[in-house]
């Protein structure tokens, strides 16, 4: 097993940002102001509920405007999510613990997949008709800079990739290097 010194820094630039970008996925998932009001009635939503002035919130299930889209959206973040927490997994093991090649792959491509369904689920929520785009808040631009953060780490874990160093046997071989 190598240390953490052995880490290419172009890996170790992957794995901070693969963090980071699941942390401000996570906050703009869970957060009710992917749209917010600010005026005499200040309202805000989510991708699961959506509060009024009096901070009373009423599930986006129970509101039915353009549900499909919101549904299609809700299901894109869900996954991005689940592909986010599989990057950073891989990204941890193959910065610190074992340098397989496979989970080197298996991590840039979760990286790319997270952040290609991030940002494909912002841009299907931005066309819901009742969406005014002066309105998005902080939680929407969290996961458009999440997806950005992980296309952006996958380009740096494809860039540190160099398979001359190893065989094909043992670039995808379950022992470490």
């Amino acid at each position: 097993m190598k240390g953490c010194y052995s880490t290419p820094p172009l890996v170790i630039a992957g794995f901070i940002i693969t963090v980071l970008s699941f942390v401000l996925h996570l906050i703009g998932y869970v957060t009710s102001y992917w749209l917010a009001w600010f005026g005499e009635n200040v309202t805000h939503i989510g991708l699961w509920e959506r509060c009024d002035h009096y901070n009373k919130c009423v599930s986006m299930s129970a509101i039915r405007d353009d549900s499909v889209t919101l549904t299609a959206t809700q299901i894109l973040e869900s996954l991005a999510l689940v592909a986010y927490v599989a990057a950073v997994v891989c990204a941890t093991l193959h910065s610190f613990v074992v340098k397989q090649r496979s989970l080197f792959i298996v991590g840039a491509t979760t990286n790319c997949v997270a952040g290609s369904l991030g940002l494909i689920g912002c841009i299907l929520f931005c066309t819901i008709r009742t969406v005014a785009l002066d309105h998005l808040n902080f939680s929407f631009a969290f996961c458009v800079v999440a997806g950005i953060g992980a296309i952006i780490s996958w380009v740096l874990f494809i860039r540190a990739w160099k398979p001359g160093d190893l065989s094909l046997y043992e670039q995808f071989s379950l022992k470490t290097p």
